[in-house]
Order: C-alpha cells, then structure tokens, then sequence
C-alpha cells in the first residue's frame, strides 16, 4: 500500500505539473472568455506547482521509509486546493479525479499495516 500511494503522488505530481503549466500557456483573453480571473489562476497554479513538488518529495520520503508526513500533508493541501478549485471553476471530472487520489493516498498511508511498516524502518507517521 505505501508503494502504491507513492506511484499515485507520482502520477498526479506529473499530470498536476502538466496542467499546471497548461494554465500559465492559456492567455488572458481565454480566460477572460470564459469569465474568470487570470490573476486567480496564476495563484492557484503556482500553488499547484509547489503542491506537485511536494507530492514528489513525500512519495521519495515514504519510499525510503522515512516519512509520511510530508506527502500526508501535500495530500490535504491538494484535496483543500481542489475544493477551493471546484467551487470556483465548477465541477468535471478531472477535478474530481484530482480530488480523490489523494483521499485514497492518505487510506493507503494511514492503514495499520503501512503505519507499522513505517516505524519499523524508523520512519514518521501521523497517529
């Protein structure tokens, strides 16, 4: 289970750090067209970015079994980021994609049995 949460941060930090920079390509008369700030989006996605940089460093952490803190805490800020996301932009299925990977990257973490795996390679874990 931690290695699979690790290939899943892997997999949203790449797709993330795509459509991340698929924001910043847009011009600001697209999405003027479509009726939204492109200072708004600028923000969130420089903060999608960072969060991408984190999902990489925690996965590396948990695969070296010395931290789930990290990616435990990437994954909340996403799934807070992808709400925040929602409810401006509207819902879609990508959006509720990016939302549920890493509510099944913290289920994966927080099982017992990936919790013990942590402590016994001497590794950070919440609870």
């Amino acid at each position: 289970m931690v290695t699979a949460a690790a290939v899943i941060a892997f997999v949203v930090a790449g797709l993330g750090i795509i459509g991340n920079l698929a924001i910043f390509a847009l011009s600001t008369s697209d999405l003027a067209v479509l009726g939204i700030s492109s200072g708004f989006y600028t923000v969130l996605a420089i903060l999608g970015l960072i969060l991408c940089a984190l999902f990489i460093w925690g996965a590396v952490l948990v695969l070296q079994g010395k931290s789930f803190v990290i990616l435990l805490a990437a994954c909340a800020a996403s799934i807070l980021l992808n709400l925040i996301t929602m409810i401006v932009a509207g819902f879609t299925p990508a959006s509720l994609l990016s939302f549920l990977l890493p509510i099944l990257m913290i289920v994966f973490l927080m099982n017992p049995q990936s919790k013990a795996w942590i402590k016994a390679r001497g590794g950070a874990t919440l609870g």
